[in-house]
């Protein structure tokens, strides 16, 4: 069993632009003279359980580990931005909002050993996990968008994301010390809620807060071997 907690709470105080000029800053002082904060603050906490099972099976052939995981975020977050300090062109900034993070994921991958089936040496793995998430947004109402609120805007926004990624690999011990492996892995980042940008339901591309989920596919060949002489060598290709 795997439990984890995190609490953190960070003040950030920098220039954003990083020229000369007061373009775009979050705050070299805590507060203006008007008693506003500025800089950016974030708060986070995330409790995370995960359950795992691991063992042999098959003449202990199989090498597996089956588990599920449990994650619930909390986050929030402060950023004002000093614009354009100069008179008559100076804007103070807020964004403030609340987000929560739910994920659910179950999986399991498994190493099968061929020597007795193909050749000593050459062993197999297989691996799925299935991911769900829920993103929940909620500006509050220091935020600059409740000074201004445009049509179509959501202060409360909540999105979905589920993927399956998978594994693949051939593992061949030639020798003790030389391993040949291939290997074909498919994985994602999930998508998810910008709260400093104009709280509209679509996607960033189209002007909302909502961004895409990523996902990366690759194949990999490879040989790792060490050497065992008077001066030790370990090589990857």
């Amino acid at each position: 069993n795997v439990f984890g907690y995190i609490d953190t709470d960070s003040e950030v105080y920098s220039d954003i632009d990083g020229t000369p000029f007061g373009l775009d800053n979050n705050g070299f002082y805590k507060e203006t003279s008007a008693g506003e904060p500025l800089g950016r603050r974030d708060k986070l906490r995330q409790f995370t359980e995960e359950l795992q099972l691991l063992g042999t099976t098959f003449g202990e052939r199989l090498k597996y580990v089956v588990g599920a995981f449990y994650a619930k975020e909390k986050v929030y977050n402060l950023t004002t931005s000093d614009l354009f300090d100069f008179p008559g062109l100076r804007l103070i900034q807020t964004s403030e909002y609340q987000k929560r993070n739910t994920t659910y994921a179950g999986y399991a991958q498994g190493t099968y050993d061929l020597g007795e089936m193909v050749a000593d040496g050459l062993s197999f793995t297989a691996g799925v996990r299935y991911t769900d998430e829920t993103i929940k947004l909620h500006l509050l109402p220091r935020d600059f968008h409740f000074d201004a609120p445009q049509p179509g805007y959501e202060y409360d926004l909540k999105r979905k994301f589920n993927s399956w990624s998978w594994t693949l690999g051939l593992q061949y011990q030639m020798t003790p010390d030389t391993l040949v492996y291939v290997a074909n892995r498919r994985s994602y980042r999930h998508g998810g809620l910008n709260g400093l940008v104009n709280p509209y339901p679509t996607y960033t591309d189209e002007g909302g807060a909502v961004y895409r989920t990523e996902s990366v596919t690759d194949a990999e060949l490879g040989i790792k071997h060490q050497g065992r002489g008077p001066i030790p060598y370990h090589i990857n290709l």
